[in-house]
């Protein structure tokens, strides 16, 4: 019998090295991830040890605590006790929604739980009050219009409304912010029963109409294309830019080079981002590149802790990179308070690396690139990044103030004018 001898080769020391550094860094990988908030998280945790470990993660991560001059350890101090008294989650999450809403941000709050409403449609201040514009079935089967001026929610003068809502349905960086979303959610009541809103139509008829809830599985209207373009009469073009994120199966950047150059070089050129909430900057800083010839830095963020999804590194420089055929004519950029996030830096990047003129409103000044944060079956956002423009301006608390400052009339709304298409529109063609 023949008897084979194995030979085992040792392991080299490299590879062993290699192979330790792997562990390595997969093993602070994880403690940083667990630290914050988004790897090996309990699930039997308390409401106070959920609550402290919250806090945790925001003393860790949170940028803006000494920027917007925030007691942190005195607020933390005086909602600990509180909840630890609550009762149920309900009640945890309406505390933890009412403190983090004393930061200010609206990038950091309570996502779910949501508060137990059914909202009916939207409206927007206009000379102080609150203009409907726009409705879901419910609304539209009570009787209510695009256009009727809101007087009272339940029996309650509508500017009482909106200081009254739960945090999680008018949060914002800025008072205008805040302010516009509780206007957005003005029209929000329970699930049940009836809602009755007192308004006054555009023939100054006063009336009640009463909201009652049809069956939820009425289907809702499908969500409007992002990219929307056309030439102008006056000979600008128009390109409605709703949001900077792609709906399944489209890509954003695609459509949007496919409506400029179906433009055919304009002589000035009208971006509408009014209503853009924001999405994703690395689309934004693709759909900027038409309009730049060299590469452009048009901000840092920064961040209080180091995290492996982003390298480790304490800062990122957002550029902007030549793409395509540029466009090298005017540009005016029409803005609003519901201009938030990477819509801002958008901005950004198109005002200071574009040199684009902006019309309309001041944006939101939201700013904070947030991790989101699983806690006792609900879901905590919190904001990472402080993002500042070249000259070391935050978006945060900031946003953007028009080139152009442009105020709508309720008699605007009903003789369906745009005056900030006006205005766009002029400033390119004077």
């Amino acid at each position: 019998m023949t008897h084979h001898r194995c030979s085992h080769r040792p392991i080299s020391p490299m590879v062993w090295l290699a192979a330790l550094a792997i562990i390595g860094v997969l093993a602070i990988s994880g403690v940083q991830m667990h630290r914050a908030g988004l790897w090996f998280q309990p699930t039997d945790e308390t409401r106070l040890e959920a609550f402290d470990r919250l806090c945790g993660i925001l003393e860790l991560h949170y940028p803006y605590f000494k920027a917007k001059d925030i007691d942190w350890d005195g607020l933390r101090s005086r909602y600990r006790p509180r909840v630890a008294a609550a009762t149920d989650d309900d009640a945890f999450f309406a505390l933890l929604a009412e403190m983090l809403d004393e930061l200010g941000d609206g990038h950091t709050g309570v996502v779910s739980p949501y508060p137990k409403v059914a909202c009916y449609g939207t409206t927007l201040e206009v000379e102080g009050r609150a203009v409907v514009t726009s409705l879901g079935p419910s609304a539209t089967a009570a009787g209510l219009v695009v256009g009727d001026v809101v007087e009272n929610v339940a029996g309650q003068p509508a500017n009482e409304v909106i200081v009254g809502l739960d945090p999680r349905l008018r949060t914002g960086s800025t008072d205008r912010a805040r302010r516009r979303s509780a206007f957005e959610h003005l029209l929000c009541g329970p699930n049940t029963g009836v809602l009755q809103v007192g308004v006054v139509g555009d023939d100054g008829d006063v009336r009640d109409v009463d909201i009652r809830r049809l069956d939820p599985t009425t289907a809702l209207p499908d969500l409007e294309p992002a990219v929307v373009a056309r030439r102008l009469p006056e000979g600008p073009g128009l390109i409605k830019l709703r949001r900077l994120y792609a709906e399944e199966g489209r890509d954003l950047v695609a459509d949007f080079d496919a409506a400029l150059d179906g433009l055919d070089d304009p002589p000035g050129l009208i971006l509408d981002l009014r209503g853009n909430g924001g999405g994703d900057s690395i689309l934004g800083d693709a759909i900027a590149g038409r309009f730049v010839d060299e590469a452009f830095r048009y901000g840092q963020e920064r961040y209080q802790e180091r995290l492996p999804f982003r390298l480790w590194s304490l800062s990122f420089d957002y550029i902007v990179t030549p793409r395509g055929a540029r466009y090298a004519g005017r540009i005016v950029v029409i803005i609003d308070t519901a201009v938030a996030s990477s819509a801002e830096q958008f901005v950004a990047a198109l005002v200071d690396g574009a040199g684009a003129v902006t019309v309309g409103r001041s944006t939101a000044g939201s700013s904070g690139n947030p991790i989101r944060i699983e806690l006792r079956g609900g879901l905590i956002r919190i904001s990472t990044g402080d993002f500042r423009r070249n000259d070391g301006t935050p978006i945060e608390g900031v946003g953007f103030s028009p080139d152009i400052a442009v105020a709508w009339s309720i008699d605007d709304v009903n003789a369906g004018r745009d005056p900030d298409l006006e205005a766009a529109v002029l400033a390119l063609t004077r």
